[in-house]
C-alpha cells in the first residue's frame, strides 16, 4: 500500500480516507432509509406522524384540541338532523374535544338530549379538527359515535 505524510507527519495508507469517508455516509444513508420508512408508514395508514410512533416531523401536528370542533346530529324519523349542544354541557364539549372516547360521546350526548329535536332516536357525536391536508388546510371527521336515547 502507498503511504503518505499526514499534517501531523504521521504516515497513514491511503486507502484510510476512503473508509473515513464510508463510515461517515453510513449513518447519513441509515437516516435517509428511517425518513422514508416512516413517511411510508404515515401515508399508508393514514395516521399523523405520532400515531405511527415518535419520528421525524412528530412536533410539526397541528392537531390540538383548540383546533377541534364537535358535531351533534339526532338521527329522527324524517332524517338527520344537525343541531348545536346546550350551554349545560360546555363541560362535556371540552372533555370530549381533549380526548374522544366512547363514554365521553355518551356523556356528551345525554347531556344535550333535552335539546335534540323531538322523536330523535339516535345522536351522532363527531369530532372534526382543522389543519393541513396534502397541502390545503381542511376540515376532517377524526371520530364518530352513535349514541342511542
Amino acid at each position: 500500500m502507498a503511504e503518505r505524510d499526514d499534517v501531523d507527519g504521521d504516515s497513514v495508507t491511503a486507502d484510510r480516507p476512503a473508509v473515513a469517508l464510508w463510515l461517515r455516509l453510513v449513518p447519513a444513508g441509515l437516516l435517509l432509509v428511517g425518513v422514508a420508512v416512516q413517511a411510508y408508514r404515515i401515508e399508508r395508514d393514514d395516521v399523523t406522524s405520532w400515531g405511527a410512533g415518535p419520528a421525524f416531523a412528530m412536533f410539526a401536528q397541528l392537531d390540538h384540541f383548540s383546533t377541534r370542533f364537535v358535531q351533534l346530529t339526532a338521527v329522527t324519523a324524517d332524517g338527520a338532523v344537525p343541531f348545536t349542544p346546550p350551554e349545560e354541557a360546555d363541560d362535556e364539549v371540552r372533555l370530549y374535544r381533549i380526548e374522544p372516547t366512547s363514554r365521553r360521546a355518551s356523556d356528551l350526548a345525554q347531556a344535550a338530549a333535552g335539546d335534540a329535536p323531538p322523536g330523535a332516536s339516535t345522536i351522532v357525536v363527531e369530532l372534526w379538527t382543522v389543519g393541513l391536508d396534502d397541502g390545503a388546510y381542511l376540515a376532517r371527521a377524526t371520530h364518530r359515535f352513535e349514541v342511542e336515547t
